[in-house]
């Protein structure tokens, strides 16, 4: 029983990113919280008000090694079917490059709340900006990774179709989305993009793959 759920565990990785990224950033700072198309004195300010804490920053870490673990494991499922080699790549691709931008970006966004004081505000813009830009990038690995899950899934049935093909419908929606909302630290869609991770983690947690056929004991019995 323990070795069962320990792979499945894997696959619910995507829950806990979820759940770990809504404690870390709740809100976004709120209505007050600047943009990037804020002043650099109103960035640094805030930044200044607003340290980020050791639960904040390694919460956000954690949050995002998750989601890169989901991955692999959704890439395993697809990479088992043959119909499903070349976008199972993908998925891997772009999943791990989704994890991999956002986590670049982080670097810049801790040294921009971690100063104690305010930090020069050209500065102070440039920071928050990296990590703007950053999730815009995303939304289109992401787009990338949801577009490969789903001609994978509906290809192969590795995964329930329903899902896959959701998954395509939210890839769109993330590439129309970018440009409308531009850089403003966040899109709404974004929470379709966390709502489809949670229950796709639900779903493979307690998928099992359709047994193969039984066959027939003439068939067993000539083999042997």
């Amino acid at each position: 029983m323990t070795r069962n759920w320990l792979s499945r565990f894997p696959a619910a990785c995507g829950l806990f990113y979820v759940i770990i990224g809504i404690v870390v950033v709740g809100d976004g700072g709120g209505d007050n919280a600047p943009t990037s198309s804020s002043s650099g004195e109103a960035i640094a300010a805030y930044a200044a008000a607003h340290p980020v804490g050791p639960f904040t920053g390694f919460g956000e870490i954690a949050a995002l090694l998750l989601l890169a673990v989901f991955v692999a494991a959704l890439y395993a499922v697809l990479i088992r079917a043959e119909s499903a080699n070349g976008a199972a790549v993908v998925v891997l691709i772009g999943g791990i490059l989704s994890v991999a931008i956002k986590l670049a970006s982080l670097p810049a966004v801790f040294a921009l709340h971690s100063g104690g004081q305010a930090t020069d505000p050209a500065v102070a813009r440039a920071m928050m900006q990296i990590g703007d830009y950053a999730f815009q990038i995303t939304l289109f690995t992401q787009a990338l990774f949801l577009s490969a899950v789903a001609i994978g899934g509906l290809v192969s049935g590795a995964i329930p179709r329903w899902l896959a093909a959701t998954g395509g419908v939210l890839a769109v929606a993330l590439v129309v989305s970018a440009p409308v909302f531009g850089i403003q630290g966040f899109n709404p869609i974004e929470l379709f993009w966390l709502a489809w991770v949670a229950v796709a983690s639900v779903t493979l947690t307690i998928w099992r793959t359709a047994p193969g056929p039984v066959r027939p004991r003439e068939a067993i019995a000539a083999a042997t």
